[in-house]
């Protein structure tokens, strides 16, 4: 493929995903009302997520980016907005995060209902499962130098924070993305709140981040199904081996080959 194949659809395909963000934007749900007196704001909410989704879509990287794209380009059929580069940081600065859930969530059923129907590879998948879902976490980026005041700290590992997500793996769209301040943490803590919602019967797919015994445990007692790749030196005792070829084995087992740290 040439590079100019490469950028053409990537175009292509930003064109695509701007085409299905317009009318989604301007379908959500007026921001609430801040309960200041005062003149409107200049610059609607509306446009400043519109621009924010945009600037992700393009790959921008910097708040400059967002300023430049509402004040000077202008973003589809918005008006170009008379605001100073610092209006827009401050705006952001002040943005908390249940404002981009909300934003987040609106965007999902928007995606939800125009969705067409599901392939029949999609829908057939795991059929005896109510739910296919896959649990997983991303730690975000280091923050180290990016501060001025940050900068003498390069020795630490300063990171802002990480993601805890559910991923529909029928319908193909997130679920749910919870931010976990404490970078440090063990995923298995915002697993359980990552369950609130999901149907019994649901299978459950996730990586070796999620692997003890206990939440093993917790999951059956819920009702759900679950899959999980094996944790090198876990001891398991075969009960039943149902097939067997080089590099295959499909057997039920025990997990934990002692009654000490065996699961229920």
């Amino acid at each position: 493929m040439t590079s100019e194949t490469h950028e053409t659809e990537r175009t292509e395909l930003i064109q695509t995903i701007e085409d299905f963000l317009k009318p989604a934007l301007h379908a959500l749900e007026p921001e609430p009302a801040t309960g200041v007196r005062g003149r409107p704001r200049i610059l609607p909410a509306v446009a400043l997520w519109a621009g924010i989704l945009v600037c992700v879509v393009r790959g921008f990287s910097s708040q400059l980016e967002l300023w430049r794209l509402l004040n000077a380009k202008g973003l589809w059929d918005f008006p170009r907005f008379g605001v100073s580069d610092d209006a827009i940081y401050t705006r952001l600065q002040h943005l908390d995060r249940d404002t981009f859930k909300r934003l987040f969530a609106q965007v999902t059923q928007l995606v939800r209902q125009r969705l067409p129907p599901q392939p029949n590879y999609l829908g057939q998948l795991a059929s005896f499962a109510t739910g296919v879902y896959a649990l997983d976490g991303t730690t975000l980026d280091k923050v180290c130098k990016h501060l001025p005041s940050l900068r003498k700290r390069s020795e630490e590992v300063i990171l802002p924070g990480k993601l805890a997500a559910v991923f529909d793996l029928r319908a193909q769209v997130w679920r749910t993305v919870e931010f976990v301040a404490d970078a440090q943490q063990n995923d298995k803590v915002a697993a359980r709140t990552l369950l609130t919602g999901l149907e019994a019967g649901s299978l459950l797919l996730a990586d070796l981040g999620y692997f003890a015994f206990e939440w093993f445990d917790d999951l059956t007692r819920q009702g759900f199904f679950w899959v999980s790749r094996l944790r090198a030196k876990t001891s398991f005792e075969v009960i039943h081996r149902l097939y067997a070829a080089p590099g295959v084995s499909d057997a039920i087992v025990w997990l934990g080959k002692y009654r000490a740290d065996r699961a229920a």
